[in-house]
């Protein structure tokens, strides 16, 4: 009974991870292959600002531009933020446009490709986890089968009958209508107008005040990331290269309390080159355990300290997943801190 409770629920994480994964992918492809859709066959305009559409703290940027027919439009972009940086009158930019549709267009194409990135990403990983760290058993394909389900039950309450289904002109016609309604509410102002009226001069300076305190603090966080990233990437490529292997067993698990869940840390019993045997706890861990006591995996070491360098050996890209995602995370916290750095010495250099 208990080994058929414990199958169950390692079935249901791993249906967790593949459903997550699975979506995840599917979205962030979806808006990958957008971004380059766009990118290779949409016409490359110059434009200019001419006004923001503000919703409450909400800008949306006017663009005035020509198509090669000499035909000229001022469309509103559908991407908006709180950042008045960027939006500024006069500024020239280059748009995305497809001839078929002259007053949709496309901005920030890199944004939007980041965006689909986040999701793609850490989607093709919990797949790769749900594939990789788990067997497949008839266990997990009952699992899977019930997610389907419950999913294909709960689309089914949005879909629309077949009788009130639209086809895509009409479905596109109603999208802009309910696009310009939308935008028509909106006041039109320029981002000079609105930093001169009281409302503005006070988001001004609380947005400066708070990049103020949030700049030096990304810089710490970004900092810190990359010396983790560079600790532990180094560790994983000195056992890569120069650490020996053998095959180990997992003996139990040391477990501590997160936030919210239980953390579990393999701990693995080896025997080196030497035939002396040792044991390691793995560094880090998760709210699952992945592997199962008494399973036996590969192990990376070091050959001078086998019990103090040591680690469970899932292949190159696994080993070094956790470092490259920190690596990563520092990266964005430096890039984001360095921005506001260089935003706010333009402004104290245009005052």
């Amino acid at each position: 009974m208990f080994e058929f409770t414990f199958d169950a629920i390692t079935a249901f994480h791993q249906a967790v991870f593949l459903t997550g994964g699975l979506i995840m992918s599917l979205l962030g492809g979806a808006i990958v292959l957008y971004c380059l859709h766009t990118y290779l066959r949409a016409l490359r305009v110059p434009a200019i600002i001419t006004g923001v559409r503000r919703n409450g703290n909400m800008f949306y940027p006017l663009y005035r531009y020509m198509m090669p027919s000499g035909d000229t439009y001022e469309t509103v972009s559908d991407t908006g933020s709180n950042m008045t940086k960027g939006k500024e009158t006069g500024r020239e930019v280059i748009i995305y446009v497809f001839p078929e549709e002259p007053q949709n267009i496309r901005t920030n194409l890199l944004g939007i490709f980041l965006l689909g990135s986040v999701f793609l990403l850490p989607g093709l990983v919990l797949l790769g986890v749900g594939l990789f760290s788990y067997p497949m058993t008839g266990m997990s394909f009952a699992a899977l089968a019930i997610f389907i389900v419950v999913g294909l039950m709960r689309m089914r309450k949005i879909w629309l009958p077949p009788s009130e289904r639209k086809g895509v002109s009409a479905f596109r016609a109603e999208m802009q209508r309910r696009r310009e309604e939308r935008f028509g509410k909106m006041e039109r102002t320029t981002i000079e107008d609105y930093k001169q009226t009281p409302a503005g001069q006070k988001y001004t300076a609380e947005n400066e005040q708070a990049q103020r305190m949030a700049m030096p603090v990304l810089a710490l966080m970004g900092i810190a990331a990359l010396w983790g990233a560079w600790y532990f990437g180094n560790s994983v490529y000195e056992l890569t290269v120069h650490g020996a292997r053998a095959q180990g067993v997992v003996t139990g698990f040391e477990t501590s309390r997160g936030s919210d869940s239980t953390i579990y840390r393999a701990r693995v019993s080896f025997t080196d080159a030497r035939s002396e045997n040792h044991v390691f706890t793995e560094r880090s861990g998760s709210s699952h355990p992945f592997v199962e006591e008494g399973e036996k995996v590969a192990v990376l070491y070091a050959p001078d300290a086998p019990s103090e360098k040591a680690m469970i050996d899932r292949g190159l890209l696994l080993n070094a997943l956790v470092p490259a995602l920190i690596g990563l995370m520092g990266a964005l916290f430096l890039g984001i801190s360095a921005s506001m750095w260089r935003t706010r010495r333009r402004a104290v250099e245009n005052r």
